[in-house]
C-alpha cells in the first residue's frame, strides 16, 4: 500500500488514483444541474458539531456529478442544524429540461446520535428520508428491508460494497457510464477524504482478510457523505426508479425541445420526472 499523495492502491499494487489525478480533472457545472443528471440523493454525516452533506447528481449508468457540499454548523442534539437540514432537502434546482426538481432521497448517518437521527428521519420516511448505518462485510449497498430499532426504521447500508464500487468509478478516465464528475471548487482537503480509506489484505489463521483501513491522520466525511448518497440513490432504485429509463426519457425530452426551439415555437411543455417530486 502507498499512501503518499494520498495515493490508492489495490492489493496488487496495480492500478491507482490519487489526490492530484482528481483535481486536475476537475470542470466547471454550471449554475443549473447537469442535463444528463436525472436523480438526485443527499448523504449527511453526522457529527457533535455540525452535519455534512453532499449532493449527487445520477445519469445513465450512474455517472455522477458532485453538485453540492456543504458544512452546517451547530449542535446536532439541538434542533438548529436539523432546521437548516430541512430547509435544504425542500428547496428546488434548476434543471434544463425539467425545470424545477427536487430531491429525491436522502440518507442520514445514524451511527453517532441514534435516537435523534431515528426521529429526524421517522417524521420524514414520506419525503424519502432514511436513517441507514454503515456496516463492513459481505453486504449489498441498500438492504431488502429495515431494521427496526428505538421506533424507528434503520437501513443498514453496505459500506463496503459502496467503497469498492466508489473506487473502481474514480479510475474511470472519461464521462460515461461510472465516471465521476467533479466541479472546480472542490480542494484537496475534500479529495483527501474521499481517499481516506485503502483496501487491505491480511491474514487471520492463514486466511486471507480482506477490510478497508483509514489511513492515519485524515478524516473520512466526504468518503462516507458519497457513500450515503449512493445509498439514497439503490433506495430509489428499490422504490422503483429506473436510473437508464429516466435518462433516456429526460434526453428525449431535451432532444424534443431542442427540435421545438429551432422552429422557433416560444413555449413548449415540460414533464416532471415522478421521482423528483
Amino acid at each position: 500500500i502507498n499512501t503518499s499523495l494520498c495515493e490508492l492502491w489495490d492489493d496488487e499494487g496495480q492500478n491507482s488514483i490519487g489526490v492530484p489525478a482528481l483535481l486536475a480533472r476537475r470542470e466547471v457545472i454550471g449554475a443549473q444541474l447537469p442535463a444528463a443528471a436525472v436523480a438526485f440523493t443527499v448523504g449527511v454525516d453526522v457529527q457533535g458539531d455540525r452535519l455534512e452533506l453532499e449532493m449527487v447528481g445520477w445519469g445513465r449508468g450512474e455517472e455522477s456529478w458532485s453538485l453540492d457540499y456543504r458544512v452546517i454548523p451547530g449542535d446536532t442534539l439541538g434542533p438548529e442544524p436539523w432546521r437548516e437540514l430541512d430547509k435544504y432537502l425542500a428547496r428546488g434546482w434548476t434543471h434544463p429540461t425539467l425545470g424545477e426538481v427536487f430531491i429525491g432521497a436522502c440518507c442520514v448517518d445514524s451511527g453517532y446520535i441514534t435516537q435523534t437521527v431515528f426521529e429526524y428521519a421517522r417524521d420524514r420516511y414520506g419525503r424519502r428520508v432514511f436513517a441507514v448505518k454503515g456496516k463492513s462485510g459481505n453486504y449489498p449497498v441498500w438492504p431488502k428491508r429495515p431494521t427496526r430499532r428505538q421506533g424507528g426504521n434503520m437501513f443498514i447500508i453496505g459500506v463496503d460494497s459502496a467503497k469498492a464500487t466508489l473506487m473502481g468509478r474514480l479510475r474511470i478516465g472519461e464521462p460515461g457510464p461510472g465516471y465521476c464528475h467533479f466541479p472546480t471548487d472542490r480542494g484537496e482537503e475534500y479529495f483527501d477524504q474521499l481517499l481516506s480509506e485503502v483496501l487491505t489484505t491480511t491474514y487471520r489463521k492463514g486466511r486471507p482478510h480482506r477490510e478497508w483501513i483509514r489511513r492515519k491522520g485524515t478524516r473520512a466525511e466526504a468518503l462516507d457523505c458519497r457513500n450515503y448518497a449512493y445509498g439514497a440513490l439503490q433506495a430509489l432504485g428499490a422504490l422503483g426508479l429506473r436510473l437508464d429509463a429516466e435518462a433516456d426519457r429526460v434526453a428525449a425530452l431535451g432532444a424534443a425541445g431542442a427540435s421545438v426551439a429551432r422552429v422557433e415555437t416560444p413555449v413548449y411543455a415540460v414533464s416532471r420526472s415522478r421521482f423528483m417530486q
